[in-house]
């Protein structure tokens, strides 16, 4: 018998052989490098862009895409709804009667444990249980003595605040006898001040403060406050200034007289 060749794996593509050193593995089956393609557009693929369906490659413009299908609704499909919808409603009401009037509560429920509790120490049937465990009336404990109440101590007298000296009443401000002279223009800015001229007497001046004086000019007749670097007494008021003598006319020169007339 003559030796026959194993058979050679095929191209799932061209169905032509495919050998060891051009195969390529994918989706179960063996393929050409070149025949790895895409079933619509016939575009060459790779691992990382083909994407399979139904153990063939596409591409993923031509990937077909699963599309679900509207069912009209049939008079069957509509009696079964109907009748599923009936037996619901009547389920619900008859496990809404047969559970009237009941309440289901969770063992760890506070209020279901306190009324088990106030019931099971109620009940005639815990007490016949223990007939020989008499019921121990509490003693109420004696009310400890009165201790003798220990003489106060003399308490300190509180000491008395010293009280706050009277703020001694502002001095009147005296009048100056001595009259004061203005230095300087001064117009007045207020209704409460008093305008001056240079050289005017200022009569009944009162210091208000450091910057502010009082007083009546006697100029004007008017009284108010007048700034303090504006006036100064008479006594210390600089001597007026003495004026400068006019300057002395210069002589006329004498007219040339005229040259004689030749003869």
């Amino acid at each position: 018998m003559p030796w026959k060749p194993p058979p050679q794996p095929k191209c799932a593509r061209c169905e032509k052989t495919v050998y060891p050193t051009e195969q390529f593995k994918c989706l179960d089956k063996l393929w050409h490098k070149g025949c790895f393609n895409c079933e619509v557009c016939k575009i060459k693929l790779t691992m990382s862009t083909y994407r399979g369906y139904e153990h063939l490659p596409y591409c993923r413009t031509h990937y077909p895409q699963g599309k679900a299908t509207a069912v009209s609704e049939t008079p069957e499909s509509m009696r079964l709804k109907k009748q599923t919808v009936r037996q619901s409603a009547v389920a619900y009401h008859r496990d809404f009667q047969a559970t009237k009037g009941q309440y289901k509560g969770s063992a760890e429920d506070k209020s279901i444990r306190g009324a088990l509790d106030n019931q099971a120490k109620a009940s005639n049937l815990s007490y016949r249980s223990n007939p020989d465990a008499p019921a121990k009336a509490k003693v109420a404990a004696p009310a400890p003595k009165a201790a003798v109440a220990a003489p106060k101590a003399a308490e300190p007298e509180p000491v008395k605040a010293p009280e706050p000296e009277p703020e001694p009443e502002p001095e009147a401000a005296a009048v100056e006898e001595e009259d004061y002279v203005a230095l300087y223009d001064y117009e007045a800015a207020d209704s409460d001040e008093c305008g001056v001229k240079e050289g005017d007497v200022i009569t009944q001046v009162t210091i208000v403060d450091d910057g502010w004086v009082t007083g009546t000019n006697s100029r004007s007749g008017e009284a108010g406050m007048i700034p303090s670097n504006y006036v100064v007494k008479k006594s210390e008021a600089p001597a007026p200034a003495e004026p400068e003598p006019e300057p002395e006319p210069e002589p006329e020169p004498e007219p040339e007289p005229e040259p004689e007339p030749e003869p």
